[in-house]
């Protein structure tokens, strides 16, 4: 089931301590890039986060954005699946309440980037476009791919 993450028992713990169990998940890993306590405390002031749960345990969630009124811009921030969960359509469910939300939230636009090339064929899926590239500097790192979608 997807829910919004502020219908979880103490949210801001669970959230965090998600990104901890799937830190190294991604490369580099977050918490190289984010201090995670601010990071959870930045996405639940200023962003939206969904979450695919069962039985009280998180399987993924979605981090997206929604305030950019001026340029109407939703910008989709870390979209994650825990390993033993993959392969259950999780991703395309998460990322479809990103769409829908960012519809609703009067978004004219829907942006994201990934270098992971198993992300760029769900976005690509739902009809984005890159938009730009930016050159990895890291060894064995795909490029930064910027998508953008008119919703």
């Amino acid at each position: 089931m997807i829910i919004n993450a502020n219908r979880l028992k103490d949210p801001k713990k669970k959230i965090y301590n998600y990104l901890v169990s799937v830190d190294k998940d991604f490369i580099p890993n977050l918490s190289s890039k984010v201090a995670l306590h601010e990071y959870v405390e930045k996405i639940f002031k200023l962003g939206n986060v969904y979450v695919a749960v069962e039985d009280d345990t998180i399987q993924g969630l979605i981090i997206f954005y929604t305030n950019d009124k001026k340029n109407r811009k939703s910008y989709g921030a870390l979209l994650s699946v825990r390993k033993e969960f993959e392969g259950r359509g999780l991703s395309k469910e998460l990322f479809t309440v990103f769409i829908k939300k960012s519809k609703e939230a009067g978004m004219l636009y829907a942006t994201c980037h990934t270098s992971n090339p198993v992300a760029l064929k769900i976005f690509y899926s739902f009809g984005f476009f890159e938009k730009g590239r930016e050159k990895s500097v890291i060894k064995n790192i795909s490029d930064r791919i910027y998508l953008e979608k008119k919703l």
